[in-house]
């Protein structure tokens, strides 16, 4: 295991205003498992495997309290889980854009975002090996 497989660094965030526009252009990829939706952009091999931006809109989750709590669930699901991406984007060579965005009204317990997170995590794996395929 290396050292830094489950930890999540400030390199492995998204947060440059140029990066999240190109993130949210048309022609990026989406899918949806309650109560997240993930957005992701395949970009040439960078530092690091992938990046990461979560997003709780105020509409959704009033209290502030709320929304740093999903976002907490959200780092921690991901920094267990981000294995599943990283072995395909080094196969790869390339680097993935990710922001996951909440569409729940409610906070949802850990196991919930977990499982939510890993079947996102797989489906933008298998979608980035059938990108790769298909060019």
């Amino acid at each position: 295991m290396k050292p830094t497989e489950h930890t999540l660094l400030k390199s492995e965030r998204l947060y440059k205003k140029k990066d999240i526009n190109a993130l949210f252009e048309g022609g990026n990829l989406s899918f949806a498992a309650y109560p997240f939706r993930a957005v992701f952009r395949s970009t040439e091999r960078d530092d690091v495997p992938a990046r990461i931006l979560v997003s709780i809109p105020k509409h959704r989750l009033r209290h502030a309290v709320d929304r740093n709590r999903m976002k907490r669930l959200v780092r921690e699901a991901y920094r267990n889980n981000k294995g599943i991406l990283c072995e395909v984007t080094n196969s790869l060579d390339c680097t993935v854009n990710i922001a996951f965005i909440c569409i729940s009204d409610k906070v949802s317990t850990y196991r919930e975002v977990q499982k939510s997170v890993c079947k996102l995590l797989q489906r933008t794996a298998e979608a980035l090996i059938k990108n790769k395929k298909t060019t």
